[in-house]
């Protein structure tokens, strides 16, 4: 996948759920941000839908990054005020250099 850098030009940010203890010893489960990176951020159109077989949702993104170790799908995507599934990471060319990652919007 060539990639010109400066189509990279959206903020995203990266968050995990975790457990959570209060200064009472409460537990509970909230999202935190992990990290900030730029991206490109796309939305599925439903013709591009069809022809890589994924289900069809109103609200579909395909964000590309940088590679960075580590991104699953237990986390989420907040890109401005939209909060963003991941739903499938793709190691674009396995050359480490990029990653695709398939979203829906919850």
């Amino acid at each position: 996948m060539t990639i010109n850098f400066t189509k990279l030009n959206k903020r995203i940010t990266l968050q995990s759920y975790e457990l959570v203890t209060d200064d009472l010893g409460n537990a509970t489960h909230q999202w935190y941000d992990l990290i900030t990176l730029w991206a490109r951020v796309e939305p599925i159109r439903p013709k591009m839908k069809q022809q890589r077989y994924i289900d069809s949702k109103e609200n579909d993104y395909y964000i590309t990054v940088r590679y960075t170790k580590g991104i699953t799908c237990d986390m989420r995507i907040k890109y401005n005020d939209r909060i963003l599934r991941i739903e499938k990471i793709i190691n674009s060319e396995e050359d480490f250099k990029f990653l695709t990652i398939y979203t829906s919007e919850e």
